[in-house]
């Protein structure tokens, strides 16, 4: 069972209960949180042509962010490629022209 069906089956189940907490932000998200967050990032990616099959680069820390936008990747089929932004930049081009994503999502820093 892939991570989003549990996700949206856990959602169905119980909402309110905590999916996430991010101790140094002081940030918690329960299942229903992240799903609606995930889904409006996901009719984003769509409404911008990005669906099933397409790459989407993430440039985001652990956590809050990240998680909710792999499961939106995931809803809608997109194949996420993660990049260290700590990597070096010769290796982080190198990905990015061989997988060759149709958007990167970036954080606020």
């Amino acid at each position: 069972m892939s991570a989003v069906v549990r996700v949206r089956r856990t959602v169905r189940e119980r909402s309110d209960a905590i999916f996430l907490i991010e101790p140094g932000r002081d940030i918690s998200l329960t299942y229903g949180e992240t799903w609606k967050a995930s889904g409006r990032l996901a009719a984003t990616l769509a409404h911008m042509g990005v669906g099933e099959g397409d790459r989407v680069a993430l440039t985001l820390p652990n956590g809050a962010e990240l998680a909710c936008a792999y499961f939106a990747c995931t809803a809608i089929g997109a194949l996420v490629v993660p990049l260290d932004m700590k990597s070096h930049e010769s290796s982080i081009a190198h990905i990015v022209s061989s997988t060759s994503p149709a958007v990167i999502v970036t954080g606020d820093e």
